[in-house]
Order: structure tokens, then C-alpha cells, then sequence
């Protein structure tokens, strides 16, 4: 059985709509054209067949987002950061939620680029991630999806240590839909 490695410290959230010393997880977003706005809507957790087998994810996952409701960017696939690692006893993977605050249904696959740093050490370069409905869930509007990236080895410390949301960089670019 999978050992479950939940590293709570503080969580970091960077928005578009500003910056706090309280920020409780980091993100960041591609926009949307949808014009609607669907910000203030609450989300609710998509249970993929990656969702099945980790009641503790799930449940911590849950609390995250009852504390923080307004978490994504309004018109926008976000894709934050939730202060959280898992590990296998050979890999350790970085617990990351990808967000719909878009009005649209996304049940296609879709692939983006991440670029994640951490006070000038670079975590992910050019990572590619493909989104897949069938394994993680499909994206209602208002909801929210849990992927794990397997972290490289030499990067597992620096993320377990990070602590200050003001030396973290993390970007999405290049999100297309893939056949």
C-alpha cells in the first residue's frame, strides 16, 4: 500500500486579484474567452480513478477547498500547487490541483507546459502534463481535479521546504486540446 506523505505547512496562493502574507496555496492559470463569471461559485472536487484508492488526498483535498472557496482564477484552467507530497518508496510526487473556473464542460484530454521554481531552483522546466477525463475526471465549470507529477529526485527537499510563497514561481502556458 502506497505511504501517504502529507507535508502541511503553510499553503500558497497566488491570484490574479492580488497578493497576501495569508496566501494559502500558489497558482497559476490560462484564461479563458467565456465572459461569464463563475468566481464565486464554491467548487467541488472531480473523483477521478485517481481518487479512488487515497481517502487521505481526498479528505485533505475536501478540507483545502472548504477553506478556500474561491480558489482558481474566474474564466480560467488553473493549476495550483497544495502543499502536499506522496510518495511510493521510490517516487515522490507533488500533489496538484487543476481547476475549472471556465463555463464550459472539458471532457477532452488536453496538455499544458508547467514551469515551477522555488527561490531560483528550477523544479519543473518545460514539464509537459497531459490531462486525461478518463483517469482524473471530467472538468465541470467549478471544479477542481487532483494530479499528482512525480517530483525529481533532486528537487524533493527543495519542495518540501518551501516556505516562503514569495520565492515561488509557477506558470502554465501552451494548454491545447489533444486527440
Amino acid at each position: 500500500m502506497k505511504n501517504i506523505i502529507l507535508i502541511v505547512t503553510s499553503m500558497f496562493l497566488l491570484t490574479a486579484c492580488g497578493n497576501s502574507s495569508t496566501n494559502t496555496e500558489t497558482q497559476s492559470s490560462v484564461e479563458s474567452s467565456t465572459s461569464s463569471s463563475v468566481e464565486d461559485k464554491a467548487l467541488t472536487l472531480v473523483h477521478g480513478k485517481n481518487t479512488t484508492q487515497a481517502g487521505e488526498v481526498v479528505q485533505y483535498v475536501e478540507d483545502l477547498l472548504e477553506k478556500n472557496p474561491s480558489l482558481g482564477a474566474e474564466n480560467a484552467i488553473s493549476l495550483n500547487y497544495a502543499d502536499a507530497t506522496n510518495s511510493d518508496g521510490t517516487t515522490t510526487y507533488a500533489l496538484f490541483l487543476v481547476t475549472n473556473r471556465t463555463a464550459d464542460r472539458i471532457e477532452q484530454n488536453f496538455d499544458f507546459t508547467v514551469n515551477w521554481s522555488y527561490d531560483g531552483t528550477v523544479i519543473y522546466e518545460n514539464q509537459k502534463v497531459l490531462y486525461e477525463p478518463d483517469e482524473y475526471g471530467v472538468l465541470e465549470p467549478n471544479t477542481t481535479a487532483i494530479i499528482f507529477l512525480p517530483l525529481p529526485a533532486e528537487s524533493v527537499d527543495v519542495v518540501k521546504n518551501m516556505t516562503d510563497n514569495s520565492k515561488i514561481s509557477l506558470s502554465i502556458s501552451d494548454l491545447a486540446y489533444v486527440e
